[in-house]
């Protein structure tokens, strides 16, 4: 927001720049109360909380299955496209966010088979009916909560290793697309320079 207020870019600059946005964790809760409260589409609350606590692509969850949710483990199995070589379906395993858990779990007991019936283009739709006419208009679609996650766990200090794991990178330029940490926690970061000095009595 500060860049856009700042330089004034155009239209196609400024909707990149949207495109780069992610949402902090109290902002991700506000985001999933206001879904939660669009009654319309009761799918769309267990499917935005799916990609906020996985980083789960939109296509992948419009491939879950009932199957794929192991409550009593704590565990869901996001079924990925193509990225193991030889098979066109490979899995990986996440941990269940307790509210995700909470999100999802009476969806996941009332469905059968597929989670979300869902086509791709009606997923689009209805995630921007859910956005239209809110502050929330700015959120371009379920990737932003991609990019959310991962930035959060990062800027939390969770192992590199582990955030690829969940998310399914595979390449370095994946990695860097979302491995970037909050300015607040850089600023921590950085601060710990001197506290490390008046430890050491400099």
């Amino acid at each position: 927001v500060r860049i856009i207020r700042r330089t004034r870019p155009s239209k196609d600059e400024k909707a990149e720049l949207w495109e780069c946005l992610f949402l902090s964790v109290p902002q991700i809760i506000k985001f999933l109360e206001h879904a939660k409260g669009r009654a319309d589409w009761p799918q769309m609350y267990p499917m935005i909380s799916f990609a906020a606590w996985t980083g789960a692509r939109r296509s992948e969850m419009l491939r879950s299955r009932v199957e794929d949710w192991n409550f009593e483990n704590g565990i869901v199995a996001i079924r990925e496209k193509k990225r193991v070589r030889g098979r066109s379906l490979s899995f990986r395993l996440v941990p269940i966010h307790h509210e995700l858990r909470k999100a999802i779990e009476p969806w996941v007991k009332q469905s059968k088979g597929l989670l979300f019936d869902f086509t791709k283009a009606q997923a689009v739709h209805y995630f921007r009916m859910i956005r239209q006419n809110s502050k929330w208009k700015v959120v371009r679609g379920f990737h932003v909560l991609r990019h959310s996650f991962a930035s959060n766990l990062a800027s939390r200090g969770v192992n590199q290793a582990m955030i690829d794991a969940w998310m399914g990178h595979t390449t370095e330029e994946m990695r860097r697309r979302y491995a970037h940490l909050f300015p607040s926690s850089q600023a921590i970061a950085i601060a710990t320079l001197t506290n490390i000095d008046g430890a050491l009595g400099g």
